[in-house]
């Protein structure tokens, strides 16, 4: 019983921590709520329109305010800053800055899927999530595997490029 009801509180804690963790990772954002909000006010602030008010203005009696058209009250629907800078964003992000992010990610993935069949096989000593970690152990290897000699060739390549110039 103790070990269902342990499953049950690791089971919440990865259900409440890791989706931000994989978001902020994901959308490569930093981790500080100063930062967050000093940027949500200077858009607040670069979005408001700037006015310049008379010191002492007079106020006038109510008046009823002129008729205009509904389609002339509600401006057209536009893409917001935030939507614009993050299709900015991406587009101005290389090929190879793009690959990079997406292999970390399926590190981080494969990672915290070893640990969290891991953390529930050792605990309940269910057979099937010990098969499900040894097969994300298994994945988790060869994806650090098939990285390494990604390098490796990408360096060769590299290598054998720069002595063809040197030849040349």
């Amino acid at each position: 019983m103790s070990k269902i009801v342990l499953l049950v509180v690791g089971a919440a804690w990865a259900a409440v921590l890791i989706p931000p963790l994989v978001r902020g990772r994901s959308e490569n954002r930093p981790h500080s709520s100063v930062v967050d909000f000093r940027r949500q006010l200077s858009t607040l602030q670069r979005s408001t329109p700037q006015r310049q008010v008379s010191p002492l203005r007079v106020a006038r009696p109510l008046a009823p305010s002129p008729a205009r058209p509904v389609a002339a009250r509600r401006p057209a629907p536009r893409a917001t800053r935030q939507a614009v800078h993050h299709a900015s964003a991406t587009r101005s992000m290389s090929r190879a800055h793009l690959v990079r992010q997406r292999r970390q990610n399926v590190v981080l993935t494969l990672a915290l899927v070893t640990l969290g069949s891991a953390f529930i096989a050792f605990t309940t000593k269910s057979d099937f999530f010990i098969y499900v970690f040894v097969l994300a152990a298994m994945s988790l290897v060869g994806y650090c595997y098939k990285l390494s000699q990604i390098r490796r060739y990408q360096s060769v390549t590299q290598s054998y490029r720069r002595d063809w110039i040197r030849a040349a």
